[in-house]
């Protein structure tokens, strides 16, 4: 093989490396997001069991024990959908992998180049996907924080004057 071919099979092979680099830095901010979202049920679910274990509840208790109850549900589906996120991102780091064997192996040992090809758009289609639910998880990310707001704008409570 001469030279000049081994150097245009690399810069070939180069292009889905800089894609998994670009889902593995991506990959590492949704990791961040989950923790976050993992820490937040940990600790609305560690709020709900030491309300429920006083002895007796104030009307602060059972409104907060209401608004865990609603905001949990939401925080896990948020949870579930960055999880699949990650997944269709490591999925597309997969493809990319695949993609760059088979580049090399149409160099080498006359595999089809489409195969290639069709694993470069297999990638680029499961990265797409990857993309469509961290819309929707961005859309829905302020859901709990305005519930919560909006929850407690609504408590009336009489101001003592002085």
């Amino acid at each position: 093989m001469n030279p000049n071919t081994l150097a245009g099979i690399i810069q070939i092979i180069l292009t889905p490396a800089v894609m998994i680099t670009a889902c593995a830095i991506t990959v590492g901010g949704f990791w961040s997001h989950v923790t976050s979202i993992n820490d937040r049920i940990r600790a609305m679910n560690r709020e709900r069991l030491e309300l429920w274990r006083a002895a007796t509840w104030d009307a602060y208790a059972i409104e907060r024990i209401q608004e865990i109850n609603e905001q949990t549900p939401v925080l896990v589906s948020r949870h579930h959908r960055v999880i699949s996120v990650i997944v269709f991102m490591y999925i597309t780091i997969l493809m990319y992998i695949l993609c760059m064997v088979f580049i090399a192996g149409t160099a080498l040992f006359q595999v089809p180049a489409t195969v290639a090809l069709f694993l470069f758009l297999a990638g680029t289609l499961t990265l797409l996907a990857a993309i469509v639910l961290a819309i929707f998880e961005l859309h829905s990310a302020s859901e709990a924080l305005e519930f919560e707001v909006e929850r407690v704008n609504t408590i009336s409570r009489e101001i003592p004057v002085k």
